[in-house]
């Protein structure tokens, strides 16, 4: 094994993934479809249940409500009597709502190695034009995919086997007991499996885009690079979540700040007794509110892409010391 990288700077890895992102806007219009992924990254589970932990209780307990009281019964009878009644416009739905479905999940993984190759590209100042990098992206498309279904089906399955057994034990003993242990065994079991499966799949996909490595094979190094780096994934995760939260609390501010104007109009159209023109600036303020969300958004996303191909390419060539690492090293205090 090469030896430990001293020199490893998260910081050049950040400014160069800025840059790449600032200057090539065909990463933003890959990191539009991409957000579909989601842009929360592979912090995203950890936070979201975090948040969500104080309602967790009252949940759990409105779920019990609706089972005793067979409200899921009833609307599982509703959707049975619609389909039943109206079978060709009941086809018709789920036929629309499949193709709308494959359409986002192909636009979004494309867009996803899409992203992987052309930062790399990018990075080798190398041309980069769309045609090219969709054309990478339906050639690894099933790979990515069937990595993506074999790591986050193992996932729920573990979480429809282990989760329902908890479940049912609640609703069907109305044992607060039940809840309690459910919501232990999301934060210390299904929390940080989701977090590694995160990380093993954003190596994975990085093997076969950047490596050309079959999907097994991108599997198992996956996860051998994670083992051997879990100390500086979980470092640039967070700092990429920070740097996130900066940039969304200044963009915030600024779509405050953009939508003064509309509510100057919307209060003069309310005092001048216009419905319409309150309308009409309220629907403005809703459009630029979402070309501002989505124009960062894809941005952020972007940048996110970036920084894990040029993270994957250091570690890849040789093993890196994490920042916790080398202050614990400064400290006296030996890792092994």
């Amino acid at each position: 094994m090469s030896p430990l990288r001293n020199s490893f700077s998260y910081r050049a890895i950040l400014k160069r993934a800025y840059e790449l992102t600032k200057k090539n806007k065909i990463l933003w219009f890959f990191g539009f479809f991409a957000a579909f992924l989601g842009v929360g990254g592979e912090l995203e589970s950890l936070f979201q249940n975090y948040s969500s932990v104080t309602g967790t209780s009252k949940t759990i307990l409105s779920i019990q409500t609706f089972y005793q009281d067979g409200i899921f019964g009833t609307i599982f009878g509703n959707i049975r009597e619609f389909f039943g009644a109206y079978p060709a416009q009941g086809f018709l739905f789920l036929l629309l709502l499949f193709v709308v479905t494959i359409l986002i999940l192909w636009l979004s993984i494309v867009s996803q190695i899409a992203l992987f190759d052309s930062a790399k590209k990018l990075n080798a100042n190398k041309k980069v034009v769309y045609q090219e990098a969709y054309q990478v992206g339906n050639r690894h498309f099933g790979s990515v995919l069937g990595v993506t279904l074999l790591l986050r089906g193992l996932w729920y399955a573990l979480l429809a086997v282990l989760g329902s057994v908890l479940v049912s034990w609640f609703l069907e003993r109305e044992s607060l007991a039940g809840g309690i242990a459910f919501i232990f065994f999301i934060f210390l079991i299904l929390i940080p499996i989701s977090v590694i499966v995160s990380f093993m799949l954003r190596y994975a996909v990085a093997y076969i885009v950047l490596k050309e490595k079959s999907a097994i094979e991108a599997v198992r190094l996956g996860w051998q690079l994670f083992k051997a780096n879990w100390i500086i994934s979980v470092e640039m995760a967070l700092l990429i979540v920070v740097l996130g939260l900066v940039a969304g609390l200044v963009i915030a501010i600024g779509i405050g700040l953009a939508s003064v104007p509309f509510i100057l109009i919307g209060i003069a159209a309310t005092f001048f007794g216009s419905a319409s023109g309150f309308a009409v600036a309220v629907v403005a303020m809703t459009i630029v509110w979402f070309l501002v969300a989505a124009l960062v958004g894809s941005m952020y996303v972007a940048f996110q892409y970036s920084a894990w191909t040029l993270l994957f390419t250091e570690l890849d060539k040789s093993r890196a010391e994490s920042k916790v690492v080398r202050l614990l090293n400064r400290l006296g205090i030996r890792t092994a």
